[in-house]
This record gives C-alpha cells, sequence and structure tokens, in this order.
C-alpha cells in the first residue's frame, strides 16, 4: 500500500510475491484481477478453473517443489483461493501433507 491505495507492482516482504523471491514460480494477476474478472463475467470458481488450475497442473507436471507463503490449512483461508489450490493439489495429484519450514509450507 501506498498511500492508501494499493501498488501492485511492489510486494510487501510477508506477501506471496515477496517470499518466493525470485527463484520461485507463482501466479499473480495484480490489479488486473477484477478487470479480467468483470470484463469476461468470469466466477470465482471459474477464475480457479480457467487461471489456478492450469499454473498448478503445469507446476505438478513438471516436477516442481509445491510451496506455500501462508499455511492454507489456517481457518482465515478457508474461503480462499490458497485453500483451493491446496485442496485441488490433494484431490487430483494426491498430495497428503503440508510441512512448514523456514516461514514456508511445502506440499507433500
Amino acid at each position: 500500500m501506498e498511500n492508501g491505495v494499493p501498488n501492485w507492482g511492489q510486494a510487501s516482504t510477508d506477501s506471496y510475491i515477496g517470499k518466493a523471491g525470485s527463484n520461485s514460480m507463482y501466479f499473480d494477476l495484480g490489479g488486473s484481477r477484477d478487470n479480467i474478472q468483470t470484463g469476461y463475467k468470469l466466477t470465482g470458481d471459474e477464475m480457479f478453473r480457467y487461471l489456478n488450475v492450469p499454473a498448478l497442473d503445469d507446476a505438478v507436471k513438471s516436477g516442481k517443489q509445491i510451496r506455500f507463503s501462508h499455511n492454507p490449512e489456517l481457518p482465515a483461508y478457508r474461503n480462499s483461493y490458497l485453500a483451493d489450490e491446496w485442496n485441488y493439489l490433494k484431490e487430483k495429484y494426491g498430495y497428503k501433507y503440508i510441512i512448514e519450514e523456514d516461514g514456508m509450507w511445502y506440499a507433500e
């Protein structure tokens, strides 16, 4: 936030982009999310299916380690894309555990 306005070009150190650093893949629409959703008249579920799912599929099929910047099992994230991503990985690819290590949560 800068002057009370989101600055999508600057990630905070606690954000998933800040935690990902330069050696990780992450999915971010920044300030375009609302424009895309409104412009294409997509529901939240459609946004997840059309955008998040292909990114997750690509990461798994490419053998990339799946890690989260925040614990997707916390109640605070229950109705979030973060939780949706973790549930998708469990259902589609059989991930079973989320293990915290050094402030990151690893899917196994």
